[in-house]
């Protein structure tokens, strides 16, 4: 209970240092509201500083304008800056101005980032041999471990941050690293090894501010350090000069009783009233210590009081009473699990909704992409078919140009025409030729390139790549281009009906017919006897 309620006075006191070193600096300027500052009116002023060989005065008018604007600096200047602060080796605002930087990642929740980014500084100022670089980067170090709950690696960062700043005269960031130190030592049972630097830290801060005397209001330092001593020997037990302490405090705020200095002593006395055994004056102090909107308002901080509450009740003893703080506190924390159950809930289902709508969406550009990619692919192999098929065309209407010139220069025989084609100086293809003028062959169902190759005496493939260099078809496409050469004979006669003409010539049904002789002449067959009929009649 004690070490719980002595973080919440530290952290406040902590808060309050910052606040009075922000506002109670030399340059006023930027104690007026944040809205009014702009990055004009910064380079206004840093413009005249420059002309005026300001180094300080610059240096202060962006380390206030970077304070102000901690959270979101504008990225120009805040480079700018640094630049500026290393060019003029001012090592304490450079070192700070990144210690900003980190901190705003562990407020973003980027612990593991800003841990290797102050160890890649505090690594590099080490090189250089800057005390000012490894002991503000130690310092944050030990701020982000504190948030981690490291506890030990918070005391080796403060004892290192200690050790180096005492050599240089940062001494607001040595303060810090006391105060850091002190308060981990006593979070981690180490309460006694707190009590040199304590005394160590007094010692500083006199160097600068003389200790007060009389009704001299102190130095926001003093009152640092007071309430650090105050818990330190409360805690080890050494309830004289902690009482002399909490006077002391007493003393330097009289006159100033606002809220928080009120909370802060109070806090100080139960503390001492609890070590001192005297838990009924504890209890008394504590039920009074939090507002009752803030209690009404703020479940975890209730929760917090009753347990304290009913730890002090139990060793005064007041058991009912105790029983009865430990009731309410189970309830309200049956309550915090569920409205913290509640929310996890509603943060998987929204959770839940964002990937439910992500995967429809992905769904959907995937089944856009597949539909484009399909329409390409067709359309590819659509113009790929188009184009395969006027090569074979045209490689037709070679074929039957070449048959019907072979035709017309060859002499008839057995009251038929020749078939003899091109390239007469080839024997296979004259044989060929010859071969086929053999219509009950020609016109066979089971003619291929097998039955060829056989009668000719030669092999498949060598009869094959003949007839493609030959004429630039395959064997199949030969045979029908002379079936349909003899199917043209029989259209220029009316001796035959269209549909006997197909399988007379061996090109199958009527339908088969029709569709290869459409294909080879671009006409039907009917069309193509009409044609020959008028011819012969003209």
């Amino acid at each position: 209970m004690i070490f719980t309620r002595r973080m919440t006075i530290l952290t406040r006191l902590h808060l309050g240092f910052v606040a009075f070193l922000l506002f109670h600096s030399p340059i006023s300027l930027f104690a007026t509201s944040t809205s009014s500052i702009v990055v004009d009116s910064l380079h206004r002023l840093i413009q005249n500083k420059r002309r005026a060989g300001d180094v300080q005065g610059e240096a202060s008018v962006r380390i206030h304008y970077l304070s102000q604007f901690s959270e979101n600096p504008d990225p120009e200047v805040l480079e700018e800056s640094l630049d500026f602060f290393q060019a003029h080796q001012l090592d304490e605002n450079y070192y700070s101005t990144l210690a900003h930087q980190i901190k705003n990642m562990c407020v973003n929740g980027e612990y593991d980032k800003a841990m290797q980014k102050a160890m890649g500084l505090r690594e590099k100022a080490k090189a250089k041999v800057s005390e000012i670089g490894v002991g503000m980067m130690a310092l944050t170090l030990a701020d982000i471990s504190r948030h981690l709950g490291h506890q030990q690696e918070v005391l080796d960062y403060e004892r290192e941050a200690i050790e180096h700043l005492k050599k240089t005269s940062c001494y607001t960031s040595l303060w810090w690293a006391y105060g850091g130190f002190c308060h981990a030592a006593l979070r981690s049972g180490h309460e006694h090894e707190a009590i040199a630097p304590l005394e160590e830290w007094k010692k500083s801060i006199a160097r600068v501010h003389p200790f007060p005397q009389g009704d001299v209001k102190p130095d926001s330092s003093w009152l640092l350090w007071v309430a650090t001593a105050t818990d330190t020997y409360t805690f080890v037990g050494d309830l004289e000069k902690a009482h002399e302490y909490i006077l002391q405090t007493e003393r330097w705020m009289a006159g100033d009783d606002t809220s928080d200095n009120r909370i802060m002593i109070t806090g100080l006395w139960i503390n001492y009233y609890e070590k001192a055994g005297k838990y009924k004056k504890a209890l008394d102090l504590l039920t009074g210590l939090v507002p009752p909107a803030i209690l009404k308002a703020n479940k975890e901080v209730r929760l917090h009081t009753l347990k304290e509450e009913a730890e002090l009740a139990d060793k005064i003893p007041l058991y009912s009473q105790a029983a009865s703080y430990w009731k309410e506190a189970c309830l309200l924390q049956d309550t915090l699990q569920q409205e913290k159950h509640k929310a996890d809930l509603d943060r998987l289902r929204t959770e839940f909704a964002v990937d439910k709508l992500a995967a429809k969406e992905m769904r959907g550009r995937l089944y856009l992409a597949w539909t484009v990619s399909s329409c390409l692919l067709l359309l590819a192999l659509l113009l790929g078919w188009i184009v395969y098929s006027r090569k074979v065309s045209r490689q037709n209407k070679i074929l039957m140009q070449q048959l019907s010139e072979s035709n017309s220069h060859s002499s008839a025989k057995g009251g038929q025409a020749g078939m003899k084609l091109l390239k007469p100086a080839d024997k296979m293809i004259e044989q060929l030729q010859s071969l086929l003028e053999d219509k009950a062959l020609l016109t066979s169902p089971g003619l291929n390139r097998e039955v060829l190759a056989r009668k000719l005496g030669i092999n498949e493939t060598y009869l094959r790549k003949n007839i493609r260099e030959s004429f630039g078809v395959s064997v199949g496409e030969y045979i029908t281009a002379l079936r349909l050469h003899y199917a043209c004979e029989l259209l220029a006669s009316p001796e035959h009906s269209l549909k006997e003409i197909g399988p007379l010539t061996g090109l199958g049904t009527t339908g088969t017919f029709y569709r290869l002789f459409h294909k080879y002449f671009d006409c039907s067959p009917g069309d193509y006897r009409k044609a020959q009929m008028q011819s012969l009649a003209c």
